[in-house]
């Protein structure tokens, strides 16, 4: 007999909302359910599975309770440690999924936090394979915000629920269901792709391929053993392999973009007083598996099938002391990677050899090492290329990681995610207004809380689409009556994981406090309200633009076209909540825009919360 992982030890159940518990047992038995003296009782039957669902009436915040079941078979289950307060799910791609270590596992961003009640986490695991099946059981529990395990908490949903305990103090449980590098089509329901006209011959089409023999291999077999049969051992030899300096991913090295199976050696002088000790080999990260020997013996592994969660997994692996006696060592470096980036991937500081009793001597293993390539695997996921991108299935993530959640009570959902969409960005807004119906369905909450992250600002590319994204996402909301935070100023022009998510996850929180919990916060930047010409100038009103200003010198960032089409970078004036906006080149204003770029540096408009102005492109009149 079992307990769903969300009704684990230490979980956080949703207030003040009837309360779906649900497990397994035998089939056909009853089951009765205490949740701890005067709080509530009620009993049911399990099906033919043994699964069981029985709703317990709502609860006042509070705890910690004991919720305990047992069946007419003897059996008896206790979960300890059971709080009741707010729930709410945080979902999304990488920056969703950024864990408070950072990719580099350095652990920088991980507090001190000011949580003024207990907060806890549950992390939804990731599937293995696209399989046409729905996951039923989480295979992980909740989580204390204390050592390792707050290190893996999503950055985030941490920042976000720490505003939201400060703001009510009461639990605040976070369910964490992410995946970088994925798509809206992934996250959503079968049944919802399959009414959108786009995407329903595509879906039958995966539904096909995902049926072929040939998609179901292990990518660890599916190299060429023959070609590298010699390729860990010392006597090889490898001064004709070309050169590659690490960390840092293959595919930014010519004529390497591609997926597939390299091979990495490097041979390293051990200092004499090494001879006949036992080493510790710190790797650093491998994207994504790894097949790691030391002097033509294998001294470890991390990665298999189609687990691809370990990307970023520091590797440490002990290189005995029977292998130290030469006073060199070969190490080779077996590198899996079936999508996107591949590679020894650092961090430098965390690739290094030192003796497992003097960690304070060290050798760097950055730099260069020979490489070759074992396989090639094409390059390029597509979201019904099984074998490339499972992550990127239609409806995989729903199946594997939405629906053993369902039907939890919960207050709402956090959302970033979009950057996996820039090449469909004309269908994002459809794609997103059915995701947000299709979840507010499954969940059974008709008018659940829906917040979205308006990308950050990433790179300088002109012709590129986050515009028309982050428009999408503001028009997705819109539709649905849900919320969006502004994160354009939170970006890194070279970075698409921009490090800094406290701001992130506080105008989240904003949102959630003022227009779910109706807390008299300022939580939303100035939106356009109206448009007007007046002469030579576009006049725009705002809402939420109390205390309206530029943070940086005059008002910056928009652009103003006439009848050409042609935008030309405007001069702007504030008076009160409207702005001004005027171009000598346009005498006869018809669209303006503002932070219209995927890179809105010169944006520069804050209302007095110190919120930025959203970004809009729109016609005037």
């Amino acid at each position: 007999m079992e307990f769903s992982a969300l009704f684990s030890g230490h979980a956080v159940l949703q207030r003040d909302q009837p309360l779906p518990i649900w497990g397994w047992t035998a089939p056909f038995c009853r089951v009765r359910i205490d949740f701890g003296p005067g709080l509530a009782q009620a009993a049911g039957f399990s099906d033919d599975n043994g699964k069981f669902m029985i709703v317990l009436p709502p609860q006042a915040a509070g705890g910690p309770y004991i919720l305990t079941a047992d069946d007419d078979n003897g059996n008896r289950i206790a979960a300890e440690d059971l709080y009741v307060g707010e729930v709410w799910l945080a979902s999304g791609q990488s920056n969703m999924d950024m864990q408070l270590s950072g990719f580099d596992r350095r652990g920088t961003h991980a507090g001190p936090f000011d949580f003024r009640a207990p907060v806890r986490t549950l992390i939804v695991q990731h599937p293995y394979l696209a399989a046409l099946a729905k996951v039923q059981r989480l295979q992980t529990g909740w989580t204390l915000p204390e050592g390792k395990d707050l290190l893996d908490w999503s950055a985030t949903a941490t920042y976000f629920a720490e505003r939201v305990s400060q703001e009510l103090k009461i639990p605040v449980g976070m369910v964490s269901a992410t995946w970088g590098g994925t798509i809206a089509a992934s996250w959503t329901s079968r049944e919802t792709l399959l009414r959108n006209p786009d995407l329903a011959t595509a879906v039958r089409q995966y539904e096909q391929t995902v049926a072929q023999p040939e998609q179901w291999r292990t990518f660890h077999q599916s190299g060429n053993p023959q070609k590298a049969r010699n390729w860990a051992d010392p006597a090889t030899d490898d001064t004709d392999w070309p050169e590659m300096t690490v960390p840092g991913y293959w595919q930014d090295t010519p004529n390497l973009n591609f997926s597939g199976i390299l091979w990495f050696r490097r041979r390293v002088a051990l200092p004499p007083s090494w001879k006949g000790r036992e080493l510790e080999v710190s790797l650093g990260g491998a994207d994504k598996q790894d097949i790691t020997y030391g002097n033509g013996v294998k001294i470890g592994a991390t990665g298999k099938n189609y687990e691809i969660n370990c990307w970023n997994r520091l590797r440490h692996y002990r290189l005995p002391a029977t292998l130290t006696q030469s006073g060199e060592l070969l190490l080779a470096v077996r590198v899996c990677s079936f999508f996107y980036g591949g590679g020894l991937i650092g961090p430098a500081e965390e690739m290094y050899l030192t003796p497992v009793d003097a960690p304070e001597e060290k050798i760097s293993l950055a730099g260069s090492w020979r490489y070759q390539v074992e396989a090639n695997f094409g390059y390029g996921p597509q979201p019904a290329d099984v074998a490339a991108a499972a992550a990127n299935s239609y409806h995989m993530l729903f199946d594997a990681m939405i629906h053993p959640l369902l039907p939890m009570a919960l207050r709402g959902v956090i959302w970033y995610q979009g950057e996996s969409d820039e090449n469909d960005a004309l269908h994002y807004q459809r794609r997103m207004t059915d995701l947000i119906t299709d979840w507010r369905w499954h969940f059974g909450q008709p008018e659940l809380p829906f917040i979205q992250v308006l990308l950050a600002a990433y790179r300088r590319d002109e012709n590129s689409s986050w515009p028309l994204l982050r428009a999408a996402q503001i028009a997705a909301a819109d539709a649905t009556g849900t919320g969006y935070a502004n994160a354009m100023d939170t970006g890194d022009e070279t970075n698409l994981h921009p490090p800094d998510k406290r701001p992130v996850g506080t105008r989240l929180a904003l949102r959630a406090l003022a227009d779910v919990y109706g807390l008299p916060l300022a939580a939303r930047g100035p939106k356009p309200r109206t448009f007007a010409v007046c002469h030579d100038r576009a006049v725009i009103s705002f809402d939420y633009a109390d205390g309206l200003h530029a943070v940086t010198g005059e008002p910056d960032g928009f652009e103003l076209a006439g009848p050409n089409g042609i935008f030309y970078p405007a001069t702007a004036t504030i008076a009160g909540n409207t702005v001004k906006v005027s171009a000598p080149e346009v005498t006869q204003p018809e669209t303006v825009r503002y932070a219209w770029r995927e890179n809105p540096a010169a944006a520069n408009l804050y209302n007095a919360a110190g919120l930025p102005m959203d970004p809009f492109r729109a016609r005037c009149g």
